[in-house]
């Protein structure tokens, strides 16, 4: 819709009206105001007055506080400069003091770490020494519990001889009459319960009769047999009835006797060619000693390869038994081979045994190997022939395949296979602490 010409200039001049409105009160304000704004510069120009009154006395101020600053710069300095000269004076004396005090120190120092090395050093020996005396100890312990069973077994033995005497005083007088044989007398001097043999009596307890320990054969008896018998081995000893553990003499062929020992409490009558148990007697030795024998047969001894030969010559009638005893708590085991032959010297003593049992298993003929020849450093017949000595190498002589799996006459606490072994056993090359090799007649 179109606006008039006169509905415009209404309008523009309304506009107008009110602009002038608005300037007409904007001037009455500043008249209002008109009487501050004067006395306000009014006091501007007093304050100028004033300052310019109080400049030269700041000014004046500002220069007496500059000189003051100066002189204090001065001061400062003439201060800075004695002091920097008394510090350079004292600078020597304060390092020769705080050198002294280092040394000191380190002095100190070292002292107290020679005091703990020397402490230390101190407790290490004391360590040292309670460790030696508790080993002292234990072998005092060890010896005085081994003197402990010497006395005991002594203590045995005499009471065991006491009662031997008081047998032969009870049968001397017979003897003397000639009313009994010496083998009467062999048989009587057996003890049970302090009366002479034969046991049991009636209507006796048997178990607490008299039976030789391993303790007597170091102080084993030399008996005399008679005529009455012939006696080829121990076990006819066995079959004319109960005779002790000790030396006899047996009479294997018309034309050879010799002393043996006899083992009569292992089931009875068994004859032992080989014994070891404190490393007394040396085993490596050469051909000549095994095939004669060595040692004493009241020790450690080896019976002789001829001597077994002429006991074994019916190879099929005898019986071999191995008894072992190990280092590691006493352990035994046996080994038993229900045939036993040794041949003549011309076949170089060779060695045939049956099957085995026993709870040390079989360490002689692992392999079923049999006539096994004997060796010794100087005389070689092992299955290596000339390119390696088993018996020079084992430090024993024995029945040798390639070296084998036992060398019951090697060094007694010999190193590996160089000591007394039986392999089978424990599975290891560990030395016997004692062994016994023995025979038994079956037929």
């Amino acid at each position: 819709m179109a606006i008039s010409l006169n509905t415009y200039l209404i309008i523009f001049s309304t506009g107008v009206v009110a602009t002038l409105h608005g300037v007409n009160c904007q001037l009455t304000i500043i008249a209002n105001g008109l009487p501050q704004i004067i006395n306000l510069l009014d006091n501007v120009n007093v304050s100028s007055n004033t300052m310019a009154t109080t400049l030269p006395n700041i000014t004046s101020s500002l220069n007496n506080q500059e000189y003051l600053q100066n002189l204090t710069n001065d001061l400062l300095s003439q201060n800075t400069a004695t002091i920097a000269d008394e510090i350079a004076s004292i600078l020597p004396a304060l390092q020769d003091y705080y050198d002294d005090q280092f040394d000191k120190e380190q002095d100190n120092h070292n002292e107290t770490m020679s005091i703990l090395h020397n402490q230390q050093r101190s407790l290490s020996q004391i360590a040292e020494t309670q460790t030696q005396m508790a080993r002292t100890f234990n072998q005092v312990a060890n010896i005085l519990q081994q003197q402990s069973q010497q006395l005991q077994t002594m203590t045995e033995a005499i009471n065991n001889v006491a009662s031997v005497l008081t047998n032969i005083s009870h049968v001397l007088p017979r003897v003397l009459d000639q009313q009994i044989t010496q083998t009467e007398l062999l048989r009587q001097l057996k003890l049970s319960n302090g009366r002479p043999y034969p046991p049991p009596y009636p209507n006796e307890d048997t178990s607490t009769l008299y039976t030789p320990t391993a303790a007597d054969v170091t102080t084993v008896e030399t008996f005399t047999t008679t005529t009455e018998f012939i006696i080829r081995d121990c076990t006819d000893l066995a079959h004319q009835g109960y005779y002790p553990s000790g030396i006899y003499n047996i009479t294997p062929t018309d034309d050879l006797s010799f002393d043996v020992y006899c083992d009569m409490d292992t089931d009875g009558g068994w004859t032992v060619f080989q014994r070891r148990f404190n490393g007394s007697v040396d085993f490596y030795r050469g051909w000549n000693a095994y095939e004669q024998g060595f040692g004493s047969l009241g020790g450690e001894y080896w019976l002789g390869l001829s001597k077994i030969h002429q006991l074994t010559q019916e190879g099929n009638s005898w019986v071999l038994r191995v008894d072992l005893e190990a280092f590691d708590g006493d352990d035994t085991a046996y080994a038993e081979y229900d045939s036993f032959r040794v041949g003549s010297s011309a076949s170089n003593y060779a060695l045939s045994v049956g099957s085995c049992s026993g709870t040390a298993r079989n360490s002689i003929t692992p392999s079923g190997q049999n006539n096994i020849q004997f060796s010794t450093f100087d005389r070689d017949h092992d299955d290596w022939g000339t390119s390696y000595n088993c018996a020079e190498n084992n430090k024993g002589g024995w029945w040798y395949t390639d070296c084998g799996f036992s060398n019951l006459n090697g060094e007694y606490l010999g190193y590996y296979h160089q000591g007394i072994t039986w392999l089978n056993w424990k599975n290891n090359w560990d030395s016997m602490k004692t062994t016994e090799m023995k025979m038994r007649f079956v037929n």
